[in-house]
């Protein structure tokens, strides 16, 4: 990973995802690429739809 990352707000395309710099760790060169793949597939459908429909209420069921 790179140091000279941008600051909030300095990106070039303005919609980036930023994860807390806890997580870099975990997704170093030693991550295989299904994981690695998976993960980015999941901060996609995440910046799509950030409630998963199964996450949401269902009218007439308890909680």
């Amino acid at each position: 990973m790179s140091d000279d990352l941008p600051g909030p707000g300095g990106e070039e395309d303005g919609d980036r995802i930023r994860l807390s710099p806890a997580v870099l760790p975990l997704l170093g060169p030693a991550l295989s690429a299904s994981v690695s793949s998976a993960v980015t597939n999941l901060l996609a459908e995440l910046r799509a739809t950030p409630v998963p429909p199964l996450a949401q209420p269902v009218p007439g069921r308890p909680g």
